[in-house]
């Protein structure tokens, strides 16, 4: 099972469509709540975190969840593989889940 995440809201549409991946309209932060989504002229290119050099042609309010509260929501016990590009969130994702998430 995949579980992907995109708070972009102009590649949801496109990763939708595929097959075999359950897509959440979330971005994963260190702590749950609400952000500012800065979208960028590249779409894959967005991000919560804004750099002074990042070309931004919006903002759009979404919803994140810490690595803690997605495992919970979705009742996962153990993940196989964990992949993060989240634009330099990483470290705060990392550094705030608790050691019992990061041992699944």
């Amino acid at each position: 099972h995949v579980l992907a995440l995109e708070p972009n809201p102009l590649l949801r549409p496109v990763k939708n469509q595929l097959r075999h991946i359950e897509l959440l309209p979330l971005a994963l932060a260190g702590r749950d709540g609400t952000s500012l989504f800065h979208l960028s002229a590249n779409p894959e290119g967005g991000s919560i975190s804004h750099d002074p050099g990042f070309e931004m042609i919006g903002q759009q309010p979404i919803s994140t969840v810490s690595l803690r509260s997605l495992f919970e929501y979705r009742g996962l016990n153990n993940v196989d593989l964990l992949k993060l590009d989240v634009e330099g969130a990483e470290f705060e994702i990392i550094k705030l889940a608790p050691r019992g998430v990061l041992s699944k």
